[in-house]
């Protein structure tokens, strides 16, 4: 090929370089998406479980909270920031009232299969500016002034600078079978519905036993726990807005009822659904539901 002149001075300046290395991995996307953001002062915030399928943030404007997780005690002080992964199962309590800011968002993967863990970050001006801009746009109600597009910049950029600061070793490399990658997408395009093996087998052009061996060879479920697990990622996503009802819930993911969808919450998530939605609601601010 012949190379032309253009070419000859991008490469000169290192820009086909450049390019070629953007085009390699432009195309990853983190899809965060964030659930709720506030900054409530708390006079109990006593839980013995938190853990639920997605990410948050906290911060304390003062002393007097503290987290705990596999046997470990955080303080909750001014000069840090809390990311806690989906999933993790922590304990909370204060001793004093608190001025707590709390920020849930889901990601697409690698990321939302990071490990059970509580990262703690210190000396980080970037957060640190971007956390007190959040809150006092909170605390001074510039959201409803007309300001929706810059908080929801600030958080996301929140969520963002926070994902970056994850060491490497702790993201899976995104490899897998691609049979696998193509029937989480078609799962995930319809968990309001019941999914037979047979048509994932099917999709994947696989006999029903080898597909479903691979499956969980794979993903470490079965194709059956897996559905229902996502089911109920997505229901503890809905349950973040307080007009939406367990039986909106239960119908909207194709439960038949509201108490086959409570019975499979509980057994996925340890507690049911309704108490699982005080806890998001109520509990952040008053701490009055285990």
């Amino acid at each position: 090929m012949v190379e032309t002149e253009t070419q000859r001075r991008k490469q000169s300046m290192g820009i086909i370089d450049c390019e070629r290395h953007l085009i390699r991995r432009i195309h990853y996307h983190p899809d965060i998406q964030i659930l709720f953001c506030a900054f409530d002062l708390l006079r109990t915030w006593q839980f013995n479980n938190l853990s639920a399928p997605f990410w948050r943030i906290y911060w304390n404007a003062n002393e007097g909270g503290e987290i705990f997780f596999r046997n470990r005690r955080y303080e909750m002080k001014p000069d840090t920031i809390f990311l806690i992964a989906p999933n993790t199962p922590f304990k909370s309590n204060n001793r004093a009232p608190i001025q707590h800011f709390y920020l849930h968002f889901t990601t697409a993967e690698p990321f939302a299969s990071i490990q059970e863990q509580i990262f703690v970050i210190r000396e980080n001006p970037e957060m640190d500016r971007l956390v007190h801009e959040i809150c006092r746009m909170l605390e001074e109600k510039d959201i409803q002034e007309g300001h929706e597009a810059i908080f929801a910049i600030r958080t996301l950029s929140l969520a963002h600078l926070a994902l970056t600061l994850i060491p490497s070793k702790l993201v899976r490399p995104m490899r897998g079978d691609a049979r696998i990658e193509r029937i989480l997408e078609y799962i995930n395009l319809r968990l309001d519905r019941k999914i037979p093996n047979s048509e994932l087998a099917a999709l994947a052009n696989m006999h029903v036993n080898a597909f479903t061996r691979l499956f969980k060879r794979i993903t470490g479920h079965s194709p059956q726990s897996y559905i229902n697990r996502k089911r109920i990622e997505r229901a503890c996503v809905m349950l973040h807005n307080i007009n939406v009802s367990i039986e909106d819930v239960a119908d909207a993911l194709g439960f038949c009822d509201r108490y086959h969808f409570s019975r499979v919450f509980k057994q996925i998530r340890g507690i049911g659904p309704a108490t699982f939605q005080k806890t998001l609601i109520l509990g952040e601010k008053n701490g009055d539901y285990d």
